[in-house]
């Protein structure tokens, strides 16, 4: 196959590999959630998790019980 660039030199196909977009993923996620009854939070810090059941999510603005929680964004290994 031949290039159309001078920028690059060569190039790798993989039928087998892919990628995707991660803002449409999450908004696809959030989509989901939301079609399948749960809510999401944005823009919320968690300040703790405690595991129990139900799980309280604690933030600087109050708590939420759950279920299930799932924990996505930008700094969650941050949490300590």
């Amino acid at each position: 196959m031949k290039l159309a660039s001078d920028r690059y030199t060569g190039a790798l196909l993989d039928h087998s590999g892919g990628h995707i977009h991660p803002l449409n993923l999450a908004i696809g996620e959030a989509d989901a959630i939301r079609l399948n009854g749960g809510r999401v939070y944005e823009l919320s810090a968690v300040t703790q998790i405690q595991h129990t059941t139900p799980a309280v999510v604690r933030t600087a603005k109050g708590q939420v019980t759950a279920k299930y929680v799932i924990v996505a964004g930008m700094r969650i290994w941050a949490i300590k």
